[in-house]
């Protein structure tokens, strides 16, 4: 059974428009356990938390091609599901309603990015760090 298709795998939304990046964040997460979901622009991402399977965190790249991702943020705190931002520009780029976000400061290292999704989880020391 893939990690795809296995029960009780936390599902992780992945919204990034950098297809290099996505895809890299996609091998990360998947080989460390989560199923990874990913949307690359606001309209898609907010169509997938209304409508698609439950996701157990996210991660939001904060500017998609020159859309701010906050209406998803807003959309999954609404929801209950934890995020971590992921930005160049640090807290810097956050506005006042979510300056108690966690951020991912980019770029960011493998280990750096399974942690913040295990921190996301409650998960203390995280998952399989699979290679």
């Amino acid at each position: 059974m893939s990690v795809a298709t296995a029960p009780n795998v936390p599902s992780i939304l992945v919204v990034e428009d950098e297809m290099f990046v996505a895809m890299l964040v996609e091998d990360i997460l998947s080989n460390s356990g989560y199923r990874v979901t990913k949307a690359a622009r606001v309209d898609k991402a907010l169509e997938m938390v209304d409508h698609g399977d439950p996701f157990d965190a996210a991660l939001l790249d904060i500017n998609l091609n020159g859309v701010e991702v906050f209406p998803v943020a807003a959309k999954l705190r609404e929801m209950g599901v934890p995020f971590v931002f992921a930005s160049g520009y640090g807290r810097e780029g956050l506005p006042p309603d979510f300056s108690d976000s966690p951020v991912l400061q980019k770029p960011y290292l493998p280990d750096a990015l399974r942690d913040a999704v295990a921190a996301l989880l409650g998960r203390t020391n995280g998952v399989t760090h699979a290679a």
